[in-house]
Formats: structure tokens, sequence, C-alpha cells
């Protein structure tokens, strides 16, 4: 189970939330929160809450973009 404050993991982004957070899945299966993801990113994640069903994240640096992002300009 990733704990909050340890090393980043490697996540991928499926889908945004309502609030428009990326949403992916832990290793341990549990569903994570981390804004300023877009879907299909590959993520390295540090876990900052970390619940019995879920956790948020930070996102600490996109490993792969998604095919769709784009630098600001």
């Amino acid at each position: 189970m990733a704990v909050a404050g340890t090393a980043p993991v490697s996540v991928t982004i499926r889908s945004l939330a309502a609030g428009g957070e990326g949403v992916g899945e832990l290793p341990d299966g549990r569903v994570v929160f981390v804004p300023f993801a877009a879907p299909q990113d590959r993520a390295a994640v540090q876990v900052v809450t970390s619940k019995r069903r879920w956790a948020r994240g930070r996102l600490v640096r996109v490993e792969e973009p998604a095919p769709d992002r784009t630098e600001p300009a």
C-alpha cells in the first residue's frame, strides 16, 4: 500500500474526475486523484493523502505524456 509521504510511484492516468483531476490506479489497486494530469499520461505521483479505498497524489513529473498533450504557450 502506498503511504502518504513515500517515494513517487508510476501511474497511468485513465480519465478525468468531475473537478478536473486526473484519475489513475495505484499499484495496490486504489484509485488516485492527481491534479494537473491528463488522460493517457504516464506520471510519477507522490501520495499526499491516503485513505482505505482512494488516495490523492501530487504530480512529480510526467514520464510519458499523452499523445494529445501540448506545451503551454
